[in-house]
């Protein structure tokens, strides 16, 4: 029988990111609090005995607790009561300047949301295949209310054995929701910048090491990444993500002063190709909304294909596209999505053109024959390989 895991989760920080606004958080961090269920009960129990001597009759909360030098001296003795206790924590870690200089995702909430839906969900289905997910019924928590809307319409299972359900519940009679937000606005002193300000030396990440599970941080740097070696797909070639992957880091690199329409596109395709972990093709549509959100208006799709992906695809960065969209490709199937759906395009074309000239040759009786003059005798040599 599969161990079953409670999940109970919270977050600190928001959504949006401005580079002028003063004392915002930098970063929106995601904390999934994990417990066996036949653990709940205990964990229950001794969680319970912290909240009635520390808290009295309200809920665990982090805001509760000040960041002045007492504050942070009460944080540490709560904390280290956790201690030893059955749980474990996960840990999402988003810079949101990082995020909106490669991606421009916190301008759209719905964006950024569902992103995150997804990139936790796939986080932890990597490592639990039975979960329960609990959220505080009556809380303000626009995250996690968003995140269990996801769950209930996604939560198919990977296997037979796979299961993956909700449920709600009052923050005000679970302790386990109130130490879910007790160690996200406590981890926040070692991860947010702000906060970092206000943690007076204690390093609460540290305090908590034993029970963190994972810190995942985004978006990752180009430098610490690397293609997997092997991927979930059986179709994956490391040979085809690495060299896809490298030069698009390359163009970036070169042209990171200029900082053009192209660049902004190959920065958000190697943003997913780097945190999407089914590298689904980006559809035509999502790359324009991601250009607009970054200041490009009035884009038609002729336009971004002409002023976006042509000037990459000129100076050598290996985009696959296919009717679903864009992708830096790593299957070999993907390349061949890109050969097929360019000869798509220029064999008919190609064709229509020699109809057409040939019309005109033979109307003229050989007088006129466009395939004859210089300019033309790429095309000419082209049409020739076709007929032999």
């Amino acid at each position: 029988m599969q161990t079953k895991y409670k999940v109970y989760i919270d977050e600190f920080g928001a959504y949006g990111f401005s580079s002028k606004a003063e004392n915002q958080t930098s970063h929106f961090i995601l904390v999934a609090v994990i417990v066996q269920e036949k653990d709940c009960d205990s964990l229950e129990a001794n969680v319970e005995e912290i909240r009635r001597y520390y808290f009295q009759t309200g809920e665990i909360k982090s805001s509760r607790l000040k960041g002045d030098e007492k504050g942070h001296r009460r944080r540490c003795i709560i904390l280290s009561k956790l201690i030893g206790l059955p749980f474990k924590v996960f840990i999402l870690s988003v810079d949101k300047y990082k995020l909106w200089n490669t991606s421009g995702m916190v301008k759209s909430k719905s964006v950024f949301y569902k992103f995150f839906n997804q990139l936790l969900y796939q986080e932890l289905r990597k490592h639990f295949s039975n979960l329960e997910f609990l959220n505080d019924a009556v809380g303000n928590s626009e995250y996690t209310q968003n995140f269990l809307d996801y769950v209930r319409r996604k939560s198919e299972p990977l296997t037979l054995f796979d299961d993956y359900n909700y449920q709600v519940a009052d923050s005000k009679t679970s302790v386990l929701i109130q130490l879910a937000d007790l160690i996200a606005g406590s981890v926040a002193f070692s991860i947010d910048d702000i906060k970092k300000q206000k943690a007076l030396g204690n390093d609460y990440l540290g305090l908590l090491k034993d029970h963190i599970l994972m810190i995942e941080k985004f978006p990752q740097e180009y430098a610490s990444y690397s293609p997997p070696q092997i991927d979930a797909s059986s179709h994956y070639d490391f040979d085809i993500a690495n060299i896809a992957y490298r030069r698009a880091v390359d163009y970036i690199s070169r042209h990171e002063e200029a900082g053009d329409i192209g660049y902004s596109v190959l920065k958000y395709l190697l943003f997913r190709f780097m945190h999407n972990s089914y590298r689904k093709y980006i559809s035509t549509k999502e790359l324009i909304g991601f250009l607009t959100r970054m200041g490009y208006e009035n884009l038609s799709t002729q336009t971004f294909r002409t002023n976006a992906i042509a000037p990459l695809r000129d100076a050598g960065v290996i985009i696959a596209s296919s009717k679903d969209g864009y992708k830096l490709p790593t299957t070999k199937g993907e390349v061949r999505d890109f050969i097929n759906h360019t000869q798509g395009i220029i064999m008919p074309m190609l064709s229509r053109l020699d109809k057409c000239l040939d019309t005109i040759r033979v109307g003229s009786a050989g007088t006129i024959d466009f395939f004859d003059e210089p300019e033309f005798e790429n095309l000419r040599k082209l049409r020739d390989s076709l007929h032999n």
